[in-house]
C-alpha cells in the first residue's frame, strides 16, 4: 500500500457519498470515515459503548440489553442499532437521506444468519447506499500491507487467533483464549498485593499495565526476575492519591499471563472451549491450515489490539513459537508510517484501506442488490 499526500475522504465510485467503517470489539463500536492513502486513521473514530455490563448467563442485567455476546459476536441486532444510531447520526454527523456507504468488520465466527440480520439493519434502518464486509483478521493484515498471515488480536477481554490466505480468512483456524488486558490486570494486582501488601483497584492496575507493563523475552528471564527483583529495572507509578509505587518483577506478570497455561487459567475458563496459552493457540490455528501454505501463513504474524502494547511481547512470542513448531515463524509489525494508534484498531484500519477498492470495483451489496435479492445476497459479496 503506497502512501499518498491526499487526505480526502474516500468515496464510492468517485462520488460524493463517503464510506463509513464500522467495527465492534470489546463492547465498543468504532465508526469513522475512510480516508485516502496513509491518512486513513486521521479521520475521527467515534467510540460508543455497546456493552456496559454482562450478566453471568449472558442475558440482560439491570435493564441493560446487550448487543454482543461474551465472544464479541453480535447477539442482539436491535441493541446494536440503538448504539450505532447514536454514534453515526450523532457523533459522526450522518444526515438523514445522505448516509452513503458502509463497510463493516466481521469476526470469523459470525453466522450466516447474523450477517443477514446486520445487512437488513443497515439497508432498512440506516438506508445505506451500499454495504461491504471485511474479515477482521484480513483487515489487520491489510493494515500491515499483507494478504496472508496470522492475526493475533489481544483485546481487553480475550485473545483471538485467525489465519488468512490471499485476502480470505480461514474460519476453521479461529481460536479464542479468555486472556486479555483484564486478565493481565488481575495478575498484576495479585503480584503487587503479594509482594508489597498494596491492594490497587482494577482501574489503577489497568493504568499501570498500559504505562509500565512488560513481557520477559524468555521463560528463563521471567523466572530470573521473579527470583531476584534486583535484576529488574525499577519503575515508579504515581497513585491516584498522590502516593508512589516502586515496581520491579510485578510488571512482568502482564506478559506471562499470555505465555503460560497455568498462569492464565482460573475457574471461569470452564465456560470456554479454548484456554491454552497464546503460543499454543497460534500453533493450533496454524495446524488447521492446509499443509502446503503453512509456511506462507507464519511468514506474517501480526500482533494487534488494545491489550497488545507490551514491550518484549513480540520477541517472546517468537521465541515460544520457534520452540513449538518446525516452521520458521516471523513477526510482522505495523509499518512506521502508519499512525501510532494503529495497533489498537488494525482491523478498522485495514477495512478503511480495502474499502476504496471494494466499492470502486463493485464488490459490495448495492441497494438494488438488496431490494431484488434480500439480505441473503450478502453471502455472495463477502
Amino acid at each position: 500500500h503506497e502512501r499518498h499526500s491526499s487526505t480526502r475522504m474516500a468515496t464510492a465510485h468517485g462520488g460524493d457519498a463517503p464510506i463509513t467503517i464500522i467495527d465492534v470489539v470489546d463492547g465498543v463500536a468504532r465508526v469513522g470515515y475512510a480516508v485516502d492513502g496513509a491518512s486513513v486513521l486521521e479521520s475521527p473514530i467515534s467510540r460508543a459503548t455497546v456493552v456496559r455490563e454482562r450478566g453471568c448467563d449472558g442475558d440482560a442485567a439491570d435493564g441493560v440489553v446487550h448487543a454482543v455476546d461474551a465472544h464479541g459476536r453480535v447477539s442482539n441486532v436491535d441493541a446494536l442499532e440503538v448504539v450505532l444510531r447514536d454514534a453515526l447520526y450523532g457523533a459522526l454527523g450522518w444526515a438523514e437521506g445522505f448516509e452513503g456507504y458502509a463497510c463493516a468488520c466481521e469476526r470469523a465466527t459470525t453466522t450466516l444468519e447474523r450477517r443477514e440480520d446486520v445487512t437488513r439493519m443497515m439497508f432498512e434502518e440506516f438506508n445505506v447506499a451500499g454495504l461491504a464486509f471485511v474479515d477482521a483478521a484480513v483487515g489487520a493484515l491489510y493494515a500491515c500491507g499483507r494478504i496472508s498471515g496470522v492475526s493475533v488480536e489481544i483485546t481487553e477481554n480475550a485473545s483471538e487467533v485467525t489465519c488468512a490466505l490471499e485476502g480470505a480468512a480461514l474460519t476453521q483456524t479461529w481460536r479464542r483464549a479468555p486472556r486479555g488486558g483484564k486478565r493481565m490486570d488481575r495478575a498484576l494486582r495479585a503480584a503487587i498485593m503479594a509482594k508489597q501488601g498494596v491492594d490497587v483497584s482494577d482501574d489503577t492496575a489497568r493504568a499501570i499495565r498500559l504505562a509500565l507493563g512488560k513481557c520477559a523475552e524468555s521463560r528463563e528471564e521471567y523466572e530470573a526476575f521473579k527470583s531476584d527483583s534486583a535484576a529488574c529495572e525499577t519503575e515508579t507509578f504515581k497513585l491516584p492519591d498522590g502516593g508512589e509505587l516502586k515496581l520491579t518483577s510485578e510488571l512482568y506478570e502482564c506478559g506471562e499471563v499470555l505465555m503460560q497455561d497455568a498462569l492464565g487459567a482460573d475457574e471461569s475458563d470452564a465456560e470456554h472451549d479454548h484456554h491454552g496459552s497464546l503460543p499454543a493457540e497460534i500453533c493450533e490455528s496454524v495446524q488447521k491450515c492446509p499443509f502446503d501454505v503453512r509456511q506462507l501463513i507464519v511468514d506474517n504474524i501480526v500482533v494487534h489490539g488494545e491489550g497488545s502494547k507490551l514491550p518484549g511481547l513480540e520477541a517472546r512470542l517468537l521465541v515460544e513459537l520457534q520452540s513449538r513448531m518446525s516452521l520458521v515463524p516471523s513477526m510482522t509489525s505495523i509499518p512506521e508510517y502508519m499512525p501510532a494508534s494503529t495497533y489498537a484498531h488494525a482491523p478498522w484500519t485495514g477495512a478503511a484501506i480495502a474499502s476504496k477498492v471494494i466499492f470502486s470495483s463493485n464488490q459490495y451489496i448495492s441497494k438494488t442488490d438488496y431490494n431484488e435479492n434480500g439480505p441473503a445476497f450478502a453471502h455472495s459479496r463477502r
